[in-house]
């Protein structure tokens, strides 16, 4: 081995140290991230192939899954389904479920550093590549979805590695190099569709640096064709749903989302648009606020000199080509689609790499070309920038410490920070801050609480749910992630200038990217109700008026009942149409606070003195906490089943809603005319 080897290989092992510590820093972060929006999303589709495929096959996921989740790549699913299952559940080497689907998205993310430095190194040598490693290390908004983010962050991955060895193949001219590329074309194409941008980025720049050269565009059609080959049989071997019927298979995947629709309100530049409406200019506007300044600097000198690069025809004009289509084809791609744009860069994280290694390379340029213009000069120019650079990036690493674990909503000064964001973009849309609400949650509130989660993504929200219940309607608190969706989930105030005190919030760089409120008024409602005073014959029982439409009007029948509401798995309304009403009165023998809990499918009111209590939705388990006093109430519970199973199960508490039974025959009555 020849000594320029053997120092090849030292600078490629000194390429590890970055992604090797940035592994173990997040493998000892891991538990401050929790489970955020789509992972669920992502892990149904990985288990539904990882455990059920062999048995159930097409048909099964057919059954299972909407077309949109069908057609989204199960590779990396898989892989973290695999992660859990093995690390967590069997070995038991990870405590925390959560972790053990972001252990491979971590991985991802590590390997996507070292790959910056192995391009940096391939064309520019060892100070450039650390450099620009570093510089995707410290990127806030990539630190963040390595930790969550289980599709788009491996997409970028294997983006990466696949145009690498394209360009690789490309410079060398070698078969194999092109085989390889295909292979992980085809990986990339399993985790998401975005796969197929990779063929403009390469066909545009071979045909930049071939010319009118026929013989190699010979060459690259065979090397492009050997690609294409490997990466049929790679997703074929990936992805079994594409092993029926291939070619419909891919036609439906392209249709599925390109006429994919989110149209939920998303915050830009202090205007609220629906998803398909977004300005084309969103990602050039989100990539200028949530990279970090010095690193805008550097990208913009890096396109001046790519100008500059251009005139001259230097060496570096072929990479730096390569880096500018590979950062323009991807969200121009998202632009021309006219494909709803949202959640800020992370559709957009695949152009991550080349931007970090134009910024590397500058950096090192600009030091070049100070260093040789000292010679003539005092050296101080050189070692103050230098100096510049180090506090830049060491700036960065305090501010993603200060920020941790919320780099996800990362603003730069040109925003004025996340505070400054937050009336002109949308900042925490994953809910990484979720998981700190629901451990404050559990922590600081009353037992038996009713909470509303305003965005509906309560899997992702860790509340004990023995101690508290999720409602919609007559909450006793609010919790409101701050993103322009809840213009659709909560009409009742503008979320950006709420009309009441937050009871806590949280917040990060001085802005709010959570709040929770207390509905006091909720909690007190019950004392507002006083027992009914009158001198009547009551009888034990309750009415029960059944109709056989959902509007209280059809075939009206009334008896007496003796219990409220039925079994949920076997009773005579299951796939029936149909509404019913429970009225007379109930009887509270001793002043105290009471919890009243109603299971129901589908919605279901009560009212104590024809005043509303609360309401439940379908498919839901609402409670109130009430404080009476002794005597009797005017009772009055409706129900209606519209289609499919029904259920009404209500039941009462006398200790602070932790123990429920049925509501006891004794307390229930009626007379012949509730009008009396």
């Amino acid at each position: 081995m020849t000594k320029l080897n053997r120092l090849k290989i030292c600078h490629l092992l000194v390429g590890f140290i970055i992604p090797v510590i940035f592994f173990f820093v997040g493998i000892s972060t891991m538990n401050d991230y929790g489970e955020t929006t789509d992972e669920k999303f992502d892990q149904h589709i990985g288990e539904y192939y990882y455990y059920d495929w062999k048995t159930q096959g097409i048909d099964g996921l057919k059954n299972r899954f909407i077309p949109l989740q069908r057609n989204y790549g199960p590779f990396f699913d898989v892989v973290v389904v695999a992660s859990n299952d093995i690390l967590y559940k069997n070995l038991r080497i990870i405590k925390n479920p959560v972790a053990g689907y972001h252990l491979p998205v971590l991985l991802a993310s590590s390997i996507a550093i070292y790959l910056v430095f192995l391009f940096a190194y391939i064309n520019w040598g060892l100070i450039p590549s650390l450099i620009s490693s570093l510089t995707l290390a410290l990127l806030p908004r990539f630190i963040g979805d390595s930790q969550n983010n289980l599709k788009d962050t491996p997409l970028m991955t294997f983006f990466s590695i696949t145009l690498l060895l394209f360009f690789l193949a490309i410079k060398k001219n070698k078969l194999y190099l092109y085989f390889l590329a295909g292979i992980f074309l085809g990986l990339t194409y399993t985790i998401k569709i975005n796969a197929i941008i990779i063929f403009p980025i390469i066909i545009l720049w071979i045909i930049f640096n071939t010319g009118v050269d026929f013989h190699k565009y010979i060459r690259f059609i065979v090397g492009l064709v050997i690609s294409t080959v490997s990466a049929l049989v790679t997703i074929l071997i990936a992805w079994p749903y594409y092993r029926y019927d291939t070619i419909a298979r891919f036609i439906e995947t392209y249709d599925t989302f390109k006429n994919h629709v989110w149209n939920e309100y998303i915050l830009y530049l202090g205007t609220h648009y629906l998803g398909h409406d977004i300005p084309w200019h969103y990602p050039i506007v989100m990539f200028s606020v949530t990279l970090p300044l010095i690193y805008i600097v550097f990208l913009l000198l890096g396109c001046l000199y790519l100008i500059y690069s251009l005139k001259k025809k230097n060496k570096d004009t072929s990479t730096l080509v390569f880096l500018f289509f590979w950062i323009v084809f991807p969200p121009l791609t998202q632009i021309l689609s006219k494909a709803p744009m949202y959640d800020g860069i992370r559709h957009f994280l695949v152009i991550l790499p080349p931007i970090c290694l134009i910024i590397g390379f500058m950096l090192w340029k600009l030091a070049l070309i100070i260093h040789k213009a000292e010679k003539r000069r005092l050296k101080i120019f050189f070692f103050f920038y230098i100096l510049l650079v180090i506090i830049g990036y060491f700036s960065l690493l305090i501010k993603n410490i200060n920020i941790h674990p919320y780099q996800i909503v990362f603003f730069n000064e040109l925003t004025g920070g996340v505070r400054g964001a937050k009336g002109n973009f949308d900042l925490d849309y994953w809910g990484q801050s979720l998981k700190e609400a629901a451990e404050w949650i559990n922590v600081n509130l009353p037992t038996g609480s009713t909470i509303w989660l305003t965005i509906p993504m309560a899997h992702h929200f860790p509340i004990d749910r023995q101690r508290f219940y999720l409602v919609d309607r007559m909450y006793d608190y609010k919790v409101s992630l701050i993103r322009g969706m809840l213009k659709t989930w909560d009409t009742e105030e503008d979320y950006l200038h709420p009309k009441r005190k937050p009871i806590h919030t949280i917040s990060v760089d001085g802005g709010d990217i959570l709040q929770i409120f207390e509905y006091p008024e909720n909690k007190e409602i019950s004392k507002l109700i006083e027992p009914l005073s009158f001198d009547k014959y009551l009888q034990n029982g309750i009415l029960k008026t059944t109709y056989s439409d959902t509007n209280f009007i059809a075939n009206k029948k009334t008896t007496v009942s003796d219990p409220l509401g039925f079994d949920c798995k076997k009773n005579k309304y299951n796939d029936i149409a149909m509404s019913l009403i429970y009225t007379g009165y109930i009887h509270i023998p001793k002043e105290r606070e009471y919890c009243l809990k109603i299971n129901s499918d589908d919605d279901s009111l009560l009212k104590l003195n024809k005043q509303i209590i609360f309401k439940n939705p379908s498919m839901n388990t609402g409670i109130r906490k009430l404080y009476l006093k002794s005597g009797y109430y005017l009772f009055e519970l409706q129900y209606t089943n519209n289609i499919g199973p029904a259920c009404l199960d209500i039941q009462l508490s006398t200790d602070s809603c932790q123990t429920f039974v049925p509501i006891p025959k004794e307390m229930l009555f009626y007379t012949k005319n509730l009008n009396e």
